[in-house]
């Protein structure tokens, strides 16, 4: 089995839960990828005797690995996804961070979660994703969020006004600090601390959610997934 491993920061308190997951992989006969920066990092914690290389980019990865096993926080897993982009090879996320929605395992669990990435013993989780056309695009190489697109004020200036269509009808006018367009999976996120509502992950869903509006009658929307918004 092909497997990469993706993380950003190594702590001393982590280092024991890295080291784990190294030494269950590679007692299961995995080959091991690991994401460069997080290899150069970790690589004294690697069992003698493993084969592993390292890649730094989303070619490298779907080239190479079979399965992606991200190891830290919620926030490690959506960066993760950056370099998995469209290439439909599962991701599997490792909590040793301070949250854990996105995460499906504990460190307590690294070697359970060794043994079904090796054996394939898991099931695929689909999640919706929105994607973003803007000229210029911020994000030419990959427009797409797994959590949220966020449209928000410069600064301190005062609020600002968002014209919202739906699938090319007026839907809302917007006089707020931002607006947020959340999926079911960002739903716990940024969304939530503005008061919008917590969706379950399968949900085919987006949430249109208003940041600090100026009528208080405004509140979030649900909305499909499949519907396309304009904002101006």
């Amino acid at each position: 089995m092909q497997i990469g491993i993706f993380g950003r920061t190594i702590s001393e308190g982590r280092k024991a839960s890295v080291k784990a997951l190294y030494q269950s992989l590679f007692s299961k006969g995995a080959v091991l990828h690991i994401y460069e920066p997080f290899y150069r990092k970790t690589r004294t914690l690697i069992p003698e005797g493993a084969i592993v290389s390292s890649f730094s980019s989303h070619k490298e990865l779907v080239d190479r690995c079979n399965l992606l096993i991200t190891i830290g926080g919620d926030g490690t897993l959506l960066e993760a996804i950056t370099y998995v982009q469209n290439s439909d090879v599962p991701v599997l996320g490792i909590n040793t961070g301070r949250l854990g929605f996105l995460t499906a395992f504990s460190k307590d669990e690294i070697d359970l979660a060794a043994t079904m990435a090796v054996e394939g013993t898991f099931t695929i989780d689909k999640r919706s994703l929105l994607q973003l056309e803007t000229e210029p695009h911020p994000f030419p190489d990959f427009p797409f969020a797994l959590n949220e697109v966020t449209v928000h004020k410069k600064d301190n200036s005062s609020m600002i006004t968002l014209m919202v269509k739906r699938n090319g009808m007026p839907l809302n006018a917007y006089w707020a600090d931002g607006l947020i367009i959340s999926t079911a999976t960002g739903s716990t996120g940024y969304s939530l601390s503005c008061g919008g509502p917590i969706m379950l992950p399968e949900s085919a869903n987006f949430i249109v959610n208003p940041i600090a509006p100026h009528n208080l009658n405004v509140r979030p929307l649900v909305i499909s997934d499949n519907d396309e918004l304009c904002i101006s």
